[in-house]
């Protein structure tokens, strides 16, 4: 939960207007497919305020690329997968989205 916390206040500076920040409660999926259904609770941030398909897409073609998971119309950055040094890049990366 503190690094959900810790990578929301990273991000909410250099968030786009109509980007909304927040930690949210959420279920990991566990093993790429190779456990079908089976999570595990964590946090992540959740990005909402343009159409999560918009913004997971503008996170994928960013610098250095983002891969992140839709739930509804919000884009989650779930903090059980990211490594140590993540969150500097993932600021990075979020910080050179535009949205008109």
């Amino acid at each position: 939960e503190a690094r959900a916390h810790a990578l929301a206040a990273l991000l909410a500076p250099c968030a786009p207007s109509s980007v909304r920040v927040a930690v949210v409660r959420s279920e990991a999926p566990v093993g790429g497919g190779s456990l079908p259904g089976f999570t595990l609770p964590s946090f992540a941030v959740a990005l909402e305020g343009v159409p999560a398909s918009e913004l997971a897409a503008a996170l994928r073609n960013a610098s250095p690329a983002v891969l992140a998971r839709t739930q509804g119309e919000r884009v989650l950055l779930d903090v059980r997968a990211l490594l140590s040094d993540d969150e500097r890049q993932l600021a990075s990366a979020f910080s050179s989205l535009r949205f008109d």
